[in-house]
């Protein structure tokens, strides 16, 4: 074993703001027009640094603050026609809007390992792990390659438009990484 050191750090990081996209039949297909410009938030991440030898061996997230919130950028996206997406189950349903976010998997046990959401339910394939100011918690959600699924949890680490999926197993959260995904936040 070389020599072990250990320190807390505290870093200030950007939340990337949200770009939420709003349908509007009155402009045509393509058009878009920003509502509100988007804005990045900050927060401030405390962090254990166990170095061997110089080296950063493992970094451990003690907590997270949030110093400013991120401004979402809004923008209307012209349809004329009413866009319905042909969800999984087979219904045609309306959406709210589409916000681009930044998506991870994660396992029931993940967290405490209690395998309990936020809103008390049971952590399983088709629940999403949001940010309440960006999502609300209960709001229902299309996310092409997942499916449709409802926002009944929130996480440490899930601020701004970050989107959180609940995978069955471990090999299914592994290959699906984090990636951007189009979140459709149906009515």
């Amino acid at each position: 074993m070389g020599h072990v050191s250990r320190k807390t750090i505290t870093e200030d990081e950007v939340v990337p703001y949200a770009i939420e996209s709003i349908p509007d039949e009155t402009l045509g297909q393509g058009e878009e027009k920003v509502i509100q410009e988007g804005q990045n938030g900050r927060k401030r991440v405390k962090l254990n640094i166990v170095s061997v030898d110089g080296q950063v061996a493992d970094k451990e997230t003690l907590s997270t603050e949030l110093i400013s919130e991120m401004q979402p950028l809004v923008r209307k996206v012209g349809t004329k026609e009413t866009v319905e997406i042909n969800t999984s189950t087979g219904d045609v349903s309306h959406y709210q809007k589409i916000i681009t976010m930044e998506a991870t998997a994660y396992l029931p046990t993940d967290g405490d390992g209690q395998c309990i959401t936020r809103m008390g339910t049971r952590a399983r394939y088709g629940v999403v792990a949001v940010d309440p100011n960006v999502i609300p918690l209960g709001s229902t959600v299309f996310i092409p390659g997942y499916g449709v699924a409802r926002a009944e949890d929130t996480g440490g680490a899930i601020l701004g438009n970050r989107i959180d999926l609940c995978m069955e197993d471990y090999d299914a959260c592994m290959n699906f990484g984090r990636r951007t995904v189009p979140v459709y936040v149906l009515n």
